[in-house]
């Protein structure tokens, strides 16, 4: 999420780190709310790693992200993952597409993939890293 997003949904930027999440890969296979054809991202279980931004968020940020996720309507649920930052391991949470919203891979917008590629920029997101968000929307 750019930095200018994560301002926009909690109206501020918490502290925030590059974090490393193993076991799992992006997705883009949660259909969007008002465009079933498009896809918003989405971490699934598999032998491989995603790279994101690791919040220090507050109780009441957390409260605020369910609301916006969509936890109460069955869009989202928070899950607890282990990620890894600087080699050592920290606990954390994750929002995670319910099981009956998801589905196979769908093409993303142009507009929400150049989001997730601000804030890869905004967060200096390796080259590499921004390659594999690239491919896992289909637009290598």
């Amino acid at each position: 999420m750019s930095l200018a997003q994560t301002r926009l949904r909690l109206g501020r930027v918490p502290p925030r780190t590059l974090a490393r999440l193993p076991g799992f890969r992006l997705a883009f296979n949660k259909p969007m709310y008002d465009d079933p054809t498009h896809a918003y991202a989405n971490i699934i279980p598999a032998d491989d790693h995603v790279l994101g931004v690791l919040y220090d968020c507050t109780p009441a940020d957390m409260i605020h992200l369910d609301i916006v996720e969509g936890v109460a309507q069955g869009h989202y649920e928070q899950q607890p993952v282990s990620v890894e930052v600087n080699g050592e391991s920290i606990d954390a949470i994750a929002y995670v597409g319910c099981a009956g919203r998801v589905g196979g891979w769908l093409p993303t917008t142009h507009a929400y993939l150049e989001t997730i590629l601000e804030g890869a920029r905004d967060n200096d997101f390796p080259e590499a890293e921004v390659a594999r968000i690239l491919s896992a929307a289909g637009r290598t």
